[in-house]
Parts: structure tokens; sequence; C-alpha cells
């Protein structure tokens, strides 16, 4: 069918495309002369703008699925934070150290060994009459001549033990007469080593940032928790740094909280091992 080239109403030349004719202004769409123009832009805009929604809306309801250690360990943490901020360090001792089996028995071995052993307690009382025949206030200073010159590394860490040990206020001073016996003395150090490692914090909106594999210290892998806290953390010498919780695997879907002073409680009883009376 051949296109119209007139107006049917005025018979003027109609113009190659548009709605009226340019001379008697006739509705050429209402006529069925000229056709409305497809709005291809449009449609493609409002394709576009409808996909990118529908992507949108896809990944923000598809949460990263995270390996079931992953978030295991993170819940974990954030149940041990509840308690380090209510300070219920015996009952993180019994809940995520005991299980540990392997590692709570070897620092209770030391501790048996430091207390009690032939060399460990020999040194241990050389050490207590050194520093007890000094003022109060030159203690300190005494008991760190005593570490270096009985050969210690971690100067720090064995002082602060042994005078925990052995002064008047001594936080574990019981256990130097054994009145404390079996997984007691093993308790009660734990708890006082959580107790100084995550002094004075403020575990208010405490986050787990990053979880993932690490190694440890012993060279085992170790599920590690970042933290970020609300006051940036300093670690204290000799202590874990409280940024990173290290967790070990016990099992399928089990974890204990990784003890990693084994070496310097081992300095502790080499130093005393190697105490004389002059």
């Amino acid at each position: 069918m051949s296109r119209a080239t007139q107006c049917p109403k005025c018979s003027a030349a109609l113009p190659s495309r548009g709605r009226f004719c340019l001379e008697c202004g006739l509705d050429l769409y209402e006529e069925g002369l000229h056709h409305r123009p497809v709005p291809w832009l449009s449609i493609l805009i409002v394709v576009v703008v409808a996909s990118l929604a529908a992507v949108y809306l896809v990944l923000r309801a598809r949460k990263p699925q995270l390996p079931p250690e992953n978030e295991q360990v993170r819940a974990l943490t954030g149940k041990l934070m509840e308690l380090l901020a209510k300070e219920e360090y015996d009952t993180i001792v019994d809940r995520y150290c005991k299980p540990d089996t392997k590692y709570y028995d070897e620092v209770h071995d030391l501790l048996n060994q430091i207390v009690r052993g032939d060399s460990g307690s020999h040194g241990l009382n050389i050490f207590r009459t050194r520093c007890m025949q000094v003022d109060e206030k030159d203690r300190l200073q005494e008991a760190e001549r005593f570490v270096r010159e009985f050969g210690g590394e971690d100067i720090e860490y064995v002082v602060v033990v042994l005078a925990q040990l052995t002064f008047p206020d001594g936080e574990l001073r019981s256990e130097l007469g054994g009145t404390l016996a079996g997984s007691a003395r093993t308790d009660t150090f734990l708890a006082w080593y959580l107790r100084n490692t995550f002094f004075a914090m403020d575990f208010t909106d405490a986050e787990v940032t990053e979880v993932g594999w690490k190694e440890g210290p012993r060279g085992d892998m170790l599920m590690v928790a970042t933290m970020s806290y609300v006051e940036p953390v300093e670690p204290r010498p000799s202590l874990p740094d409280p940024n990173f919780i290290p967790w070990r695997r016990l099992g399928e879907g089990k974890w204990a909280l990784a003890i990693t002073n084994q070496h310097l409680l081992r300095e502790v009883l080499d130093v005393l091992g190697r105490a004389k009376i002059p």
C-alpha cells in the first residue's frame, strides 16, 4: 500500500514525518497517515535501571557465606568478650582453657615443678630470702638483679611471676606453701594470667573485624580473631596481645582459647634451677 502524499482534508503536501498537517493541522496519527515514533531511548533507560535495581536487591539479600569455623570462632570470641567484661576469669578458664587438656596439663606440670619440684622450690626459696632481706621499696629491683644474675631472658615476665609467688602482697603467694593443689593451682594461675592480659580494658562494643588461620608460636595453626576496641589497646610486655585472640581447634565444632605462655614458664623454671646461694 502506497503512502499518501497529500492531506485528505486540504490536499496540501504532507510532511515526511510529524503528527499534524502543516496547512490545516489535521491529526495525521488519528487518520493513520503517520505512525507514532517508538521511544527506544526511554525504553532502553527503563530496562537498564530495572536491571541495575534487580542486581542491587539480589546482592543486598545475598550475605557472604563464611566457613563454619570462622562463624564458630566469631561467636566464641563474642561470648569471651562478655565474660571478660564481667571479669569472670574462672568461668573462662573452665569453659575455654581446660578443654585443651594437652596444653592445660603442660602448664599444670610446669607450675608444679616451679612450686614443688626440687630445683624449682629450692630456687624459689633462694629468691624469696634475697628479696625479703631488702626494704620493701627495693624488692622489685632485687628481684630483677636475681633474674639477670641467673640468666633470665624475658626479665620482666620472670620477675612478675616470681614476685606474685613470693611477695607478701603477691596474688599467687598461696601457691608457695602448696595450699593449692592439683588443678586449683593451674586454674588460679591462668585466671591471673588472663586478668593481667586484659587488665583495665573497655569491652563495650568490642568487635571481631577479621578471623583467619595463623601459625602459632609453636608452629601449630591457630584460628585468630582480630579485635577492634573503643579505645586502642597496647599489649603489656611479655603477655599476649589482646588485639588478637587465638583459638585452637580441638575437633569438629570444638575450640579452646590457645594457651601460649608455656615457654615463659619454662624460663621461670630454668632461672630457679640455676639459682645458688652466694
